[in-house]
C-alpha cells in the first residue's frame, strides 16, 4: 500500500518525486537494513513506472545523473551482496521488480527530440548485466513468485534491449531476445528433463509462455510449442514428476497458441504469410493431443492429487484450442486447410469436460462445470462466442447445462449437476461414457456430500424398471469395461467397486438379464462378470479397506437365486477372503458370507451346517490349522472346489509373473469356469503409483 501510494503521489508532484524522493530511495536501496533496502527497491520500481517522473530527469540535464543511477541500481546491490543472508529472497523479488521496470523506461518514447539525456544510454553491455541478473538466480528460485517476477523481468528488459539505439545504430538485431528468451529457456527444459522438482525448469517454462508475440515467428514457434507439449507428460521415473511444471507448461502453450493465432489472423488481414493457417491448425492439433492427456492426470504425491491442478489447467485450454479451429474454418475457402474430425474433436472436448463434472475434488469439478458452461453457452452467454456448435448432437447437450448455473461446489450445485446435467448427458449416446465414467467415480467417493448426491441422482435415474432397461445395460456394461480397462488402478477401481454395492443395494439391478461376451469369447452373466473383476482386483492388494468395499459388493451376488455360476464366483471370492492375512477381511467375510447364506430362500442341511460353522467361532482370531479345515468344511458343504494351493514361495512369484483372472492369487480366483480376461504382464499396467514409495504414501493419506 505504501509502495502504491509513493507511486500515486510521483504522479501528483513530478518535480519533488524526481529531485526528492527518488535520489533519496536510490541511497536507502543499499543500505544494510533490509526492511529499509527491500521498501526502498520497491519504491524505486514504483517510480519508475510513471512516465512523467521519466520524461522529467530526460529533459533536465541536471538530473541525467539520478536515471543513470536507477540503471546501475542493479550492479550496485549485486556488489555490495546484499541478496545474501536472511531477506535475500524478498530482496530477489524487490530487484526483479526494479528491472522490469528499467525494460519500461528504455521503451518509452522521448518527449522531446532535444533531449539532454542522449547524453546517456544504456549499452548492451548494461542490457546483458540486467538479463543475467534476471536469470541467474531468481529464475529458478523456489518460490513461485520471485521466479514469475524474473521472468517478468527477463521479458521486459530483453525486449527493450531490442527496440533501445546505442548511439545511432540499433542493438543487435533482437540477440539477446533471440539468447535468453528462447534458446537458453529450450536448453534448459531440455537439460532439465531428468531432475526432480527442477525449479529452473519451472521458471523457463513461464517465461517461454509470456515471450511477446513479435518474437514468435514461423522459424521459432514448433520448437517453443514443443518444448512445452514434452513438458506437460508425467515422467515415467514417479520420483522425477513435478505437477507444477506441467502446470506450467500447459498455461505456456496455452499462452504461445494464443498468439499464434492473433498472428495468423493479422497475417491474414495484411496480406502478410508469417504465421501460415497450416501452421495454426499443426499447432492447434499438437497442443489439443496433449491438453486431452492432461485432462487423465491422476499423478499423486505426499501432496495428494497433484494431477489436479494439470487437469484443471488443461480444461482451461481447450477453449483456445477451439478459438483457433475457428480461426482455420473461416478462412477455409482461401487457405483450403481444414479441421480434420472437427466434429469429434468438440464431442472429446465436451465429453471430458462432462467426465470431470463428476470429479471427486469440489475444485476440479466446478472448473469443468464452468468450461461445459462457457462452451455450450457462449462466453457471457453470448450464442455467437459458441465454439462447439459443431459437435455431435449439440443441441441435446446444450439442454443439459442450465442457464441459471450455480456454484456447483456448494450441496445445491451438486444436486443440480447430477440431477440435471449428468442425468440428461448419460442419456445421450456420443457422451454416455464420459458422463457415466465421471459418475461411478463419485458415487464411490469418500466425501459424504458427493457420495450422496451422486448416488441418490443414479438410483433415481434407474428406477424406472421398464423405460430404463437400456440404461441399466448400458450401467452395467460401463462398469464391466471399466474393470477391464483400468484393472489393478484403484483409483479407479475402487470407486468402481463401491458404486456395483450401492447399485444392488439400491435395487437398481433387479430384474436385469444381461449377457456379456468376455475378451476370450465366452457369454456369461453379467453378474459372474462383476463377481470375476471384483475377485481380480482384491487378488494380491494389502488394502484392508479394499477388500471390504469387494466383501459387500460379492454378498448381492453370492444370494441370487437364478444365476447358479454367479453365485459360485461370489461364495468362492468370500471363502478366499475368509483365509486372508487380515484378521478384519476374514471376520467381515464370513459375516457378509452368512447373511448371503441366510436370505435364500430355500436352505439345505448342508447350507444350515455351513451358516452354524460360519458363525460357531471367531474369525478376527490368528490362523490356525483348526480354522482352515472348518473353512475347507464350508467348501465341502456348499459344492465348492477347494482351491489348488501353490506349493512352494518360488512357485508364487512364478505364478505372479503372468496375471490372469486364473493364476494371480489361487485362493482368490480359483474357478472350475475358464477365465475371463486375457493375460496381462504385471509390468504392463500403467499406473501412477509405480514406485512403492508414491503408493505408500497415497495408501497413508
Amino acid at each position: 500500500l505504501a509502495v502504491e501510494a509513493l507511486g500515486t503521489l510521483g504522479e501528483t508532484d513530478v518535480e519533488w518525486t524526481s529531485t526528492v524522493a527518488l535520489p533519496k530511495l536510490l541511497a536507502m536501496s543499499l543500505d544494510m537494513d533490509l526492511p529499509k533496502r527491500h521498501g526502498a527497491t520497491l519504491g524505486v520500481a514504483q517510480l519508475l513506472l510513471s512516465k512523467n517522473v521519466v520524461n522529467y530527469l530526460r529533459n533536465d540535464a541536471s538530473h541525467v545523473k539520478t536515471l543513470e543511477n536507477t540503471w546501475n541500481l542493479v550492479y550496485e546491490i549485486e556488489a555490495k551482496r546484499l541478496y545474501r543472508g536472511k531477506g535475500g529472497e524478498i530482496m530477489r523479488g524487490a530487484v526483479c521488480n526494479v528491472i522490469e521496470s528499467l525494460g519500461r523506461v528504455a521503451t518509452l518514447p522521448s518527449s522531446s527530440s532535444t533531449s539532454p539525456s542522449d547524453v546517456f544510454k544504456p549499452s548492451k553491455q548494461l542490457f546483458v548485466q540486467l538479463c543475467e541478473s534476471a536469470t541467474s538466480e531468481s529464475l529458478r528460485h523456489p518460490k513461485k513468485g520471485i521466479r514469475e517476477a524474473a521472468a517478468k523481468a527477463l521479458v521486459s528488459i530483453a525486449t527493450a534491449s531490442a527496440q533501445c539505439v546505442e548511439g545511432n545504430e540499433n542493438i543487435t538485431q533482437a540477440t539477446l531476445v533471440e539468447q535468453y528468451l528462447v534458446n537458453d529457456r529450450l536448453r534448459i527444459m531440455r537439460q532439465t528433463m531428468d531432475e526432480a522438482s527442477s525449479f529452473s525448469r519451472r521458471g523457463s517454462a513461464y517465461t517461454l509462455g509470456i515471450i511477446p508475440d513479435v518474437f514468435i515467428t514461423s522459424s521459432n514457434w514448433r520448437a517453443i510449442l514443443t518444448s512445452l507439449l514434452e513438458a506437460t507428460v508425467p515422467e515415467e521415473n514417479p520420483e522425477l514428476r513435478d505437477a507444477e511444471t506441467r502446470v506450467d507448461a500447459v498455461i505456456a502453450s496455452q499462452n504461445i497458441l494464443c498468439k499464434l493465432n492473433a498472428k495468423c489472423s493479422n497475417s491474414l488481414a495484411c496480406e502478410k504469410d508469417i504465421i501460415t493457417i497450416s501452421d495454426l491448425k499443426d499447432a492447434a492439433e499438437l497442443c489439443l493431443e496433449a491438453f486431452l492427456k492432461g485432462v487423465e492426470d491422476y499423478s499423486v504425491d505426499k501432496r495428494g492429487d497433484v494431477g489436479s491442478w494439470v487437469r484443471e489447467a488443461s480444461m482451461r485450454a481447450f477453449v483456445e484450442v477451439l478459438r483457433c479451429f475457428q480461426t482455420i474454418s473461416k478462412s477455409t475457402d482461401d487457405s483450403g486447410v481444414v479441421v480434420d474430425e472437427y466434429e469429434t474433436k468438440c464431442t472429446t472436448i465436451l465429453g471430458v469436460l462432462l467426465k470431470q463434472c463428476g470429479e471427486k475434488i469440489d475444485r476440479t469439478r466446478t472448473v469443468a462445470f464452468e468450461n461445459l458452461y462457457a462452451l455450450l453457452r457462449g462466453i457471457d452467454n453470448d450464442d455467437n462466442s459458441v465454439l462447439v456448435s459443431k459437435a455431435n448432437e449439440f443441441e441435446s447437450i446444450q439442454a443439459c447445462v442450465p442457464f441459471d448455473a450455480e456454484d456447483i461446489s456448494s450441496e445445491a450445485g451438486l444436486q443440480r449437476v447430477f440431477s440435471n446435467c449428468l442425468t440428461k448427458a448419460v442419456q445421450v449416446s456420443p457422451y454416455a461414457d464420459y458422463a457415466l465414467s465421471g459418475w461411478v467415480a463419485s458415487t464411490g467417493a469418500v466425501t459424504e456430500s458427493l457420495a450422496k448426491a451422486a448416488t441418490t441422482a443414479l438410483l433415481s435415474l434407474l428406477s424406472e424398471d421398464e423405460d430404463k432397461v437400456d440404461l441399466k445395460e448400458k450401467v452395467a456394461m460401463h462398469l464391466i469395461e471399466t474393470f477391464d480397462t483400468h484393472s489393478k488402478i484403484d483409483r479407479v477401481t475402487v470407486p468402481a467397486i463401491r458404486c456395483v454395492d450401492v447399485l444392488f443395494t439400491g435395487g437398481a439391478f433387479d430384474f436385469l438379464n444381461l449377457t456379456v461376451t468376455s475378451l476370450d469369447g465366452l457369454s456369461k452373466d453379467y453378474r459372474t462378470a462383476l463377481s470375476d473383476k471384483i475377485r481380480f482386483e482384491c487378488a494380491g492388494t494389502r488394502d484392508v479397506s479394499k477388500y471390504i468395499l469387494a466383501a459387500n459388493a460379492l454378498s448381492h451376488v453370492a444370494s441370487c437365486t437364478d444365476c447358479i455360476e454367479a453365485k459360485e464366483s461370489a461364495r468362492l471370492g468370500l471363502l478366499a477372503m475368509m483365509r486372508n492375512k487380515f484378521p478384519r477381511v476374514r471376520q467381515i467375510a464370513s459375516e457378509v458370507l452368512h447373511m448371503a447364506l441366510s436370505s435364500e430362500d430355500d436352505v439345505d442341511a448342508n447350507t444350515e451346517e455351513a451358516m452354524r460353522m460360519l458363525t460357531a467361532r471367531f474369525w478376527e482370531a490368528p490362523m490356525n490349522a483348526e480354522m482352515k479345515e472348518a473353512i475347507r468344511a464350508i467348501y465341502a458343504k456348499l459344492g465348492l472346489e477347494i482351491p489348488k494351493q501353490q506349493g512352494t514361495m518360488t512357485a508364487k512369484k512364478d505364478a505372479l509373473k503372468t496375471i490372469t483372472e486364473e493364476n494371480v492369487v489361487p485362493d482368490m480366483l480359483a474357478s472350475s469356469k475358464a477365465p475371463t480376461t486375457l493375460a496381462r504382464k504385471v509390468g504392463d499396467t500403467a499406473d501412477e503409483n509405480s514406485s512403492y514409495q508414491s503408493l505408500v504414501e497415497f495408501s497413508g493419506r
